[in-house]
């Protein structure tokens, strides 16, 4: 997964914003975590499908994917 909202099945869903921007950059862990947890607009929740431990490897995941360190949203 290259965090670009590109895959194989997305044509079947609204499109994904991609990680690379600059304002999805700029959130806080903490917003991202809660996106995670309580869904968006085209997203699920995932607070009883992902420990909090994988949504927060998640987090770390999208940081990774922008190339951002944890903590590096404001």
């Amino acid at each position: 997964a290259d965090g670009h909202g590109g895959g194989p099945v997305s044509k079947f869903f609204p499109p994904a914003p991609n990680l690379a921007y600059v304002t999805i950059r700029a959130r806080s862990d903490g917003y991202i975590y809660g996106t995670i947890t309580f869904g968006g607009r085209a997203m699920p929740s995932q607070a009883e499908g992902l420990s909090e431990r994988d949504r927060w490897n998640l987090v770390n995941f999208v940081r990774h994917v922008q190339g951002v360190a944890p903590g590096g949203g404001r």
